[in-house]
Protein backbone atom coordinates (compact mmCIF):
# COMPACT_ATOMS: atom_id res chain seq x y z
CA UNK A 1 0.00 0.00 0.00
CA UNK A 2 1.49 3.41 -0.97
CA UNK A 3 1.99 5.85 1.30
CA UNK A 4 1.37 9.86 1.44
CA UNK A 5 4.69 11.45 3.37
CA UNK A 6 5.33 15.03 3.28
CA UNK A 7 9.12 16.77 3.33
CA UNK A 8 11.05 18.27 6.34
CA UNK A 9 9.72 18.58 10.56
CA UNK A 10 6.44 16.66 11.36
CA UNK A 11 5.99 14.66 8.03
CA UNK A 12 2.82 12.98 8.07
CA UNK A 13 2.87 9.14 6.52
CA UNK A 14 -0.74 8.72 5.40
CA UNK A 15 -2.36 5.88 3.74
CA UNK A 16 -4.76 6.05 0.49
CA UNK A 17 -7.53 4.65 2.20
CA UNK A 18 -6.32 6.97 5.39
CA UNK A 19 -6.60 10.26 3.31
CA UNK A 20 -9.81 9.42 1.44
CA UNK A 21 -11.47 8.69 4.84
CA UNK A 22 -10.26 12.35 6.18
CA UNK A 23 -11.81 13.71 3.18
CA UNK A 24 -14.95 12.14 3.48
CA UNK A 25 -15.17 13.43 7.35
CA UNK A 26 -14.62 16.94 6.12
CA UNK A 27 -17.04 16.61 3.88
CA UNK A 28 -19.73 15.76 6.20
CA UNK A 29 -18.75 18.59 8.42
CA UNK A 30 -19.79 20.64 5.86
CA UNK A 31 -22.64 19.08 4.72
CA UNK A 32 -23.73 19.30 7.55
CA UNK A 33 -22.84 23.60 8.33
CA UNK A 34 -23.21 25.18 5.19
CA UNK A 35 -20.60 27.63 4.85
CA UNK A 36 -22.67 31.44 4.74
CA UNK A 37 -26.08 29.41 6.33
CA UNK A 38 -26.55 30.47 10.42
CA UNK A 39 -27.17 27.71 12.64
CA UNK A 40 -30.68 26.88 13.34
CA UNK A 41 -32.41 28.73 15.78
CA UNK A 42 -33.47 27.35 18.57
CA UNK A 43 -37.39 28.32 19.83
CA UNK A 44 -38.03 30.12 22.35
CA UNK A 45 -39.03 28.51 25.82
CA UNK A 46 -41.38 30.28 28.69
CA UNK A 47 -40.46 28.58 31.57
CA UNK A 48 -41.87 29.75 34.91
CA UNK A 49 -38.70 32.36 35.42
CA UNK A 50 -39.33 33.76 32.34
CA UNK A 51 -42.80 34.99 32.99
CA UNK A 52 -41.96 35.63 36.53
CA UNK A 53 -38.97 37.51 35.24
CA UNK A 54 -41.73 40.10 33.30
CA UNK A 55 -43.20 40.94 37.23
CA UNK A 56 -46.73 40.10 36.70
CA UNK A 57 -48.66 41.73 39.49
CA UNK A 58 -49.53 39.88 42.33
CA UNK A 59 -53.23 39.26 43.67
CA UNK A 60 -54.22 38.44 47.17
CA UNK A 61 -58.29 38.55 46.98
CA UNK A 62 -58.52 41.97 48.87
CA UNK A 63 -58.18 43.90 45.58
CA UNK A 64 -61.42 44.09 45.17
CA UNK A 65 -63.35 43.34 41.44
CA UNK A 66 -60.81 46.18 40.08
CA UNK A 67 -57.78 44.76 41.40
CA UNK A 68 -58.95 41.17 39.98
CA UNK A 69 -59.76 42.56 36.63
CA UNK A 70 -56.30 44.66 36.60
CA UNK A 71 -54.43 41.61 37.37
CA UNK A 72 -56.00 39.30 34.79
CA UNK A 73 -55.21 42.46 32.22
CA UNK A 74 -51.45 42.33 33.15
CA UNK A 75 -51.53 38.94 33.36
CA UNK A 76 -52.65 38.64 29.61
CA UNK A 77 -49.73 41.10 28.95
CA UNK A 78 -47.18 39.14 30.25
CA UNK A 79 -48.40 35.94 28.65
CA UNK A 80 -48.28 37.83 25.41
CA UNK A 81 -44.87 39.59 26.06
CA UNK A 82 -43.37 36.18 27.18
CA UNK A 83 -44.81 34.06 24.63
CA UNK A 84 -46.38 31.89 26.85
CA UNK A 85 -48.07 28.54 25.64
CA UNK A 86 -51.57 28.67 26.71
CA UNK A 87 -51.17 25.00 28.08
CA UNK A 88 -49.23 26.55 30.94
CA UNK A 89 -51.44 29.76 31.58
CA UNK A 90 -53.13 28.70 34.75
CA UNK A 91 -49.83 27.23 36.02
CA UNK A 92 -48.14 30.68 35.75
CA UNK A 93 -50.73 33.12 36.81
CA UNK A 94 -51.60 31.06 39.94
CA UNK A 95 -48.18 30.88 40.99
CA UNK A 96 -48.27 34.93 41.19
CA UNK A 97 -52.12 34.30 43.60
CA UNK A 98 -50.83 35.25 47.45
CA UNK A 99 -52.78 35.00 50.69
CA UNK A 100 -56.82 34.07 50.35
CA UNK A 101 -56.92 33.82 46.75
CA UNK A 102 -54.09 31.50 47.10
CA UNK A 103 -55.67 29.48 49.83
CA UNK A 104 -58.45 29.45 47.21
CA UNK A 105 -56.70 27.94 44.52
CA UNK A 106 -55.25 25.54 47.01
CA UNK A 107 -58.70 24.37 47.92
CA UNK A 108 -59.24 23.92 43.83
CA UNK A 109 -56.18 21.53 43.69
CA UNK A 110 -57.86 19.40 46.34
CA UNK A 111 -61.31 18.79 44.80
CA UNK A 112 -59.91 18.99 41.08
CA UNK A 113 -56.02 17.12 41.09
CA UNK A 114 -53.18 19.28 40.54
CA UNK A 115 -52.78 17.94 36.81
CA UNK A 116 -56.30 18.60 36.20
CA UNK A 117 -56.68 22.44 38.03
CA UNK A 118 -53.26 22.92 36.01
CA UNK A 119 -55.05 22.07 32.66
CA UNK A 120 -57.80 24.42 33.34
CA UNK A 121 -58.75 26.41 30.37
CA UNK A 122 -57.98 30.06 30.48
CA UNK A 123 -61.39 31.30 29.84
CA UNK A 124 -62.67 28.54 32.52
CA UNK A 125 -60.16 29.73 34.95
CA UNK A 126 -61.05 33.26 34.96
CA UNK A 127 -64.91 32.60 35.39
CA UNK A 128 -63.60 31.14 38.25
CA UNK A 129 -61.77 33.41 39.51
CA UNK A 130 -64.71 36.08 39.05
CA UNK A 131 -66.70 34.37 40.72
CA UNK A 132 -64.82 34.48 43.77
CA UNK A 133 -63.73 37.74 44.32
CA UNK A 134 -65.59 39.62 41.20
CA UNK A 135 -69.36 40.13 42.59
CA UNK A 136 -71.84 40.53 39.89
CA UNK A 137 -73.04 43.88 41.84
CA UNK A 138 -68.83 45.08 41.09
CA UNK A 139 -69.08 44.54 37.86
CA UNK A 140 -72.38 46.42 37.46
CA UNK A 141 -71.30 49.40 39.50
CA UNK A 142 -68.26 50.02 37.15
CA UNK A 143 -70.33 49.08 33.95
CA UNK A 144 -72.93 51.81 35.35
CA UNK A 145 -69.80 54.01 35.89
CA UNK A 146 -68.76 53.86 32.26
CA UNK A 147 -71.57 54.03 30.71
CA UNK A 148 -72.59 57.94 32.73
CA UNK A 149 -68.63 58.94 32.11
CA UNK A 150 -68.36 62.59 30.94
CA UNK A 151 -66.20 64.68 30.13
CA UNK A 152 -65.66 67.95 32.11
CA UNK A 153 -65.16 70.82 30.65
CA UNK A 154 -61.90 71.01 28.32
CA UNK A 155 -60.10 68.33 30.06
CA UNK A 156 -59.98 65.56 27.32
CA UNK A 157 -56.63 64.43 28.79
CA UNK A 158 -58.46 63.22 32.22
CA UNK A 159 -62.05 61.74 30.30
CA UNK A 160 -59.34 60.17 27.57
CA UNK A 161 -57.52 58.11 30.62
CA UNK A 162 -60.64 57.16 32.35
CA UNK A 163 -62.07 55.74 29.21
CA UNK A 164 -59.36 53.66 28.39
CA UNK A 165 -59.05 52.05 31.99
CA UNK A 166 -63.26 51.59 32.13
CA UNK A 167 -62.84 50.01 28.70
CA UNK A 168 -59.96 47.66 29.85
CA UNK A 169 -61.94 46.58 32.82
CA UNK A 170 -65.53 46.37 31.24
CA UNK A 171 -65.14 44.06 28.22
CA UNK A 172 -68.69 43.85 27.37
CA UNK A 173 -69.53 47.08 26.98
CA UNK A 174 -65.84 48.03 24.95
CA UNK A 175 -66.36 45.40 22.69
CA UNK A 176 -65.98 45.06 19.90
CA UNK A 177 -64.75 48.43 18.71
CA UNK A 178 -67.33 50.17 18.08
CA UNK A 179 -69.06 49.84 20.79
CA UNK A 180 -66.13 51.55 22.96
CA UNK A 181 -66.31 54.01 20.18
CA UNK A 182 -69.39 54.84 20.68
CA UNK A 183 -69.25 55.42 24.27
CA UNK A 184 -66.14 57.60 24.21
CA UNK A 185 -67.97 59.61 21.85
CA UNK A 186 -70.99 59.85 23.87
CA UNK A 187 -68.91 61.24 27.00
CA UNK A 188 -67.07 63.70 24.52
CA UNK A 189 -68.15 67.66 25.67
CA UNK A 190 -71.22 68.88 23.06
CA UNK A 191 -68.68 71.40 21.56
CA UNK A 192 -66.94 68.76 19.33
CA UNK A 193 -68.61 66.05 19.71
CA UNK A 194 -71.06 66.28 16.40
CA UNK A 195 -67.72 66.84 14.45
CA UNK A 196 -66.33 64.28 15.85
CA UNK A 197 -69.82 61.79 15.14
CA UNK A 198 -69.44 63.39 11.83
CA UNK A 199 -66.05 61.69 10.65
CA UNK A 200 -67.42 58.30 10.88
CA UNK A 201 -63.70 57.00 12.78
CA UNK A 202 -63.76 53.10 12.79
CA UNK A 203 -60.78 53.08 15.17
CA UNK A 204 -60.67 54.50 18.87
CA UNK A 205 -57.15 55.58 18.16
CA UNK A 206 -58.07 58.36 15.03
CA UNK A 207 -61.36 58.60 17.23
CA UNK A 208 -58.91 59.92 20.21
CA UNK A 209 -56.75 62.27 18.62
CA UNK A 210 -59.78 63.55 16.59
CA UNK A 211 -60.94 64.55 19.72
CA UNK A 212 -58.11 65.88 21.35
CA UNK A 213 -57.43 68.42 17.70
CA UNK A 214 -60.83 69.65 18.56
CA UNK A 215 -60.41 70.54 21.85
CA UNK A 216 -57.44 72.46 21.05
CA UNK A 217 -59.23 74.36 18.32
CA UNK A 218 -62.08 75.32 21.05
CA UNK A 219 -59.58 76.22 23.83
CA UNK A 220 -57.87 78.60 21.28
CA UNK A 221 -61.25 79.73 20.19
CA UNK A 222 -62.49 80.34 23.68
CA UNK A 223 -65.09 77.99 23.41
CA UNK A 224 -63.57 75.24 25.77
CA UNK A 225 -61.92 76.85 29.07
CA UNK A 226 -58.15 76.47 29.36
CA UNK A 227 -57.32 73.27 30.81
CA UNK A 228 -56.46 72.94 34.51
CA UNK A 229 -53.93 70.51 33.31
CA UNK A 230 -52.21 72.55 30.75
CA UNK A 231 -49.25 73.42 32.80
CA UNK A 232 -47.60 69.76 31.78
CA UNK A 233 -46.77 68.91 28.79
CA UNK A 234 -46.96 72.36 27.14
CA UNK A 235 -45.12 72.68 23.61
CA UNK A 236 -43.11 76.32 23.24
CA UNK A 237 -45.59 77.34 21.47
CA UNK A 238 -48.45 77.38 24.11
CA UNK A 239 -50.07 74.11 22.69
CA UNK A 240 -51.48 71.42 24.31
CA UNK A 241 -48.84 68.24 23.04
CA UNK A 242 -50.78 64.71 23.14
CA UNK A 243 -49.27 61.73 22.74
CA UNK A 244 -51.25 59.34 20.38
CA UNK A 245 -50.37 56.44 22.05
CA UNK A 246 -53.27 57.66 25.08
CA UNK A 247 -56.07 56.33 22.77
CA UNK A 248 -54.55 52.58 23.05
CA UNK A 249 -55.54 51.13 26.23
CA UNK A 250 -53.17 52.13 28.92
CA UNK A 251 -51.33 49.78 31.64
CA UNK A 252 -50.07 52.25 33.77
CA UNK A 253 -53.00 54.48 34.15
CA UNK A 254 -54.67 54.34 37.86
CA UNK A 255 -57.94 52.39 37.97
CA UNK A 256 -61.46 54.05 38.41
CA UNK A 257 -62.33 54.42 42.24
CA UNK A 258 -65.38 51.66 43.58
Amino acid sequence: MKTMSGRGRGNVNMTQAQFTNLLNTVAAAFAAHPIGQPAPVQPRVCTFKTFMDCKPLPFSGTEGAIGLLHWIEKVEAVFAVCECPPANWVKFATGTLEGSALSWWKAQIQMLGLETANATAWEDFKDMIKEEYCHRDDIHKLEDEYYELKMVGSEIETYTKLSNDYAALCPNMSRPMYRRIELYIKGLVPEIRSHVTSANLTAIQPVVRLAHKLTNQAVEEGRLPKRISAAEGTSSDGKRKWDGNQGKDANSTQAPAQ
